[in-house]
């Protein structure tokens, strides 16, 4: 069921189809799963279903020439946005597993997300911690943005309504 649910959501990713994170949606983490219409939906996860990290971190010491950063325009809410990273990082810790191919770590007017490409990643707290600095370099402090590394996995943050994930 879970590698259904990857394929179908790589599937809407690879048709260019970004997702667009849900205006009202209350702080906590959510899995981005396809629901019984076909549609893209967001499901709360539960932290205490989380599953234990998977591995020690592997820390990008820079971008390769296959990565790449966007800057989308938004200037966010300070404590909303380190709010909403710190969940992320939380999930992900020393490597983690995704629960979906898209999760959101929501605070406020902030979501923090990650999206995996390719339906094997692991998401680690000191990579998005490296795609965090690459977007204040880039975009400014507090401002939203995305990293995407390789084209298998991307870390951003970003306002609810904003447009994610199919930025391939």
């Amino acid at each position: 069921m879970q590698f259904k649910n990857i394929a179908a959501i790589a599937s809407f990713i690879a048709l260019g189809q970004a997702y667009i994170i849900p205006a009202g949606l209350e702080n906590g983490v959510y899995a981005v799963r396809v629901n019984e219409t076909g549609h893209l939906h967001p499901y709360r996860v539960d932290t205490a279903d989380i599953s234990p990290p998977a591995g020690r971190a592997v820390r990008r010491a820079n971008l390769s020439t296959r990565d790449q950063h966007r800057c989308t325009g938004h200037t966010l809410n300070s404590g909303d946005c380190d709010a909403a990273v710190s969940k992320l990082q939380g999930f992900c810790g020393s490597g983690r597993h995704y629960d979906s191919a898209i999760m959101l770590f929501t605070h406020n007017s902030v979501t923090a997300y990650t999206c995996d490409y390719s339906g094997n990643q692991l998401c680690y707290s000191s990579e998005d911690a490296y795609a965090n600095s690459q977007i204040t370099n880039a975009c400014g402090l507090y401002r939203s943005g995305w990293v995407l590394f390789s084209n298998n996995k991307n870390y951003g943050y970003d306002v609810q309504g904003a447009s994610i994930c199919g930025n391939l």
